[in-house]
């Protein structure tokens, strides 16, 4: 029908299932671009009236513009079906107090898995199990010993505070989550347990892991 992999068109093959005008054919190429779940910016150069000739040459970048502006959206719509979400890959060699800074809590989890990050707690909570049967990854239970900091993904509560969604508590504040925006050893953090249990109002005062996603 003219249409390949993921909204990727052929226009030449289109413009031959027509014997129709110029119109219907550019017509039905929107029809089914609408179809397509098509994203992307389009902006056809040529506008045509009722009544009025138009050239191929016209016709013919519009229909450049439309298979151009559908490419593009088959660039986007390729980039996130083949992106994946992050994996939880164990807690940190080194120990940070709560005021440590996310650039110094992002560091502890690179140096012991190259280009993980610190995880926030619904990456934790829905990671897939990471393979480590090949004898030289390291497992994430190998390095689940304490408790580590982790960032909360919060929503406001009906009473004024917040809630940790994947905790599913309530705190008086985002204060007692983040200490600070990571920044204070005398408030609270999130954490997570060597058993994997997410829990908050832990002194930032703490010197513990980081719990790092990749």
């Amino acid at each position: 029908m003219g249409i390949n992999n993921m909204g990727e068109w052929n226009v030449g093959k289109v413009k031959n299932l027509f014997d129709g005008s110029p119109f219907q054919v550019f017509a039905a190429l929107l029809l089914m671009m609408s179809s397509a779940a098509f994203s992307g910016p389009l902006d056809v150069p040529n506008e045509f009236e009722a009544g009025t000739q138009t050239s191929a040459a016209d016709m013919n970048a519009n229909f450049s513009a439309v298979e151009t502006a559908v490419n593009d959206n088959d660039v986007r719509i390729s980039a996130m079906e083949t992106a994946t979400d992050p994996v939880f890959q164990g807690y940190s060699a080194a120990v940070l107090f709560g005021d440590a800074g996310l650039t110094q809590m992002v560091n502890a989890c690179d140096a012991r898995f190259s280009g993980s990050k610190i995880c926030n707690t619904t990456e934790f909570a829905n990671s897939v199990a990471k393979p480590c049967d090949d004898g030289e990854t390291v497992c994430p239970s190998e390095t689940m010993t304490g408790r580590a900091w982790i960032l909360p993904v919060m929503m406001p509560s009906s009473q004024g505070g917040v809630i940790e969604i994947n905790a599913g508590v309530e705190f008086n504040s985002g204060d007692e989550l983040t200490c600070r925006g990571w920044s204070s050893q005398t408030d609270f953090g999130m954490t997570a347990t060597e058993l994997g249990q997410l829990e908050g109002r832990i002194s930032c005062g703490s010197e513990i892991k980081v719990a790092c996603c990749l």
